[in-house]
């Protein structure tokens, strides 16, 4: 695996919820690789995986994560002209300076003014921007606050690892959806809707109990005959195909002539977890007028066909 949606889809192929895995941004990544494993044949899925973010991502990543990043000068000129950037992070010195001795000593009657969309535009924004271009024309740095130097050489990454860890982790499962929805078609959509709802409870309950002893794979399956049986009809078809999928190498018979029976012979052993599998897939596919005869190891013998007639391994029928 080398991408984030082939860790999804196997996730879910496994029966793993891809929202259990927490994608973390290590230094240490491979530059030639999207996952990182510690172990480069690591075939489970880790709860914990790094992936390098510049491999497909760099655009998406390239602000939070990189510790070099500054603001040019009309970016930081763009920032210090922000109304709300000027009211929560400009200090009252700063203010002072700008109208002395014209700042009003009443408390209230300044924080009025800070409130003052209208003055604060036409004075304390203008004298900024003057007094920033007239430093810029002399070579020199307007605001040498420490707190705005630092926002102006942003290192988010080492400021706030636990608050950027975070966010990486949303972002990437949100990339991870993405990845793994596209170039579905329709169909596909429909399968998935009706995995979903047979696992809420909308095919009833149960199909909601039963219906996680199959392997994702199976799932599709019947999703997709599902779709099919709401089309075309076709129960009988329907159901062996389904079965004949799941359980590899089975025969099946239909007897329509006599009587309207189905037989299986599934060609394994039965244990609990099949027997809940083929319940299923009767109460699914199965029409009420049909009976159905399921043969686990051993069936009756059939002419013409040789592995159906070894001594010892037939029953009657």
């Amino acid at each position: 695996m080398n991408y984030i949606w082939e860790l999804a889809i196997q996730a879910k192929r496994i029966g793993s919820d891809p929202d259990n895995i927490v994608f973390i941004f290590d230094d240490d990544f491979s530059a030639y690789m999207e996952l990182s494993f510690q172990d480069m044949n690591e075939t489970g899925i880790p709860f914990t995986v790094a992936i390098n973010p510049y491999y497909r991502y760099y655009e998406v990543f390239k602000e939070l994560l990189n510790p070099d990043l500054s603001l040019d000068d009309n970016e930081f000129r763009e920032m210090l002209l922000d109304l709300d950037f000027i009211r929560n992070n400009l200090p009252e010195e700063v203010f002072k300076s700008l109208f002395y001795p014209n700042v009003p000593k009443d408390e209230r009657e300044y924080k009025e003014l800070l409130a003052n969309d209208e003055f604060m535009r036409s004075h304390v924004i203008e004298e900024l921007r003057e007094k920033y271009l007239a430093d810029e024309r002399h070579g020199q740095r307007y605001l040498r606050d420490e707190k705005i130097n630092k926002l102006r050489y942003r290192d988010l990454k080492s400021d706030s690892p636990m608050i950027i860890g975070t966010a990486f982790d949303i972002i990437a499962h949100h990339l991870v959806d993405i990845d793994v929805h596209m170039g579905m078609n329709k169909r596909e959509y429909y399968i998935n809707f009706i995995i979903n709802d047979m696992h809420q409870g909308y095919f009833g309950s149960n199909v909601k109990k039963h219906i996680s002893v199959f392997t994702r794979d199976e799932q599709v399956i019947i999703a997709n005959n599902l779709i099919a049986l709401y089309t075309i009809g076709e129960e009988i078809h329907l159901l062996r195909d389904s079965v004949s999928r799941i359980f590899k190498g089975s025969y099946i018979f239909s007897n329509a002539e006599e009587r309207d029976e189905v037989v299986f012979f599934l060609r394994t052993a039965k244990t609990d977890e099949k027997e809940e599998k083929m319940a299923l897939l009767q109460y699914l596919f199965l029409p009420f007028k049909c009976d159905c005869e399921i043969y686990w190891e051993k069936i009756f013998g059939i002419l013409d066909v040789p592995e159906l007639m070894i001594m010892g391994n037939m029953m009657q029928y």
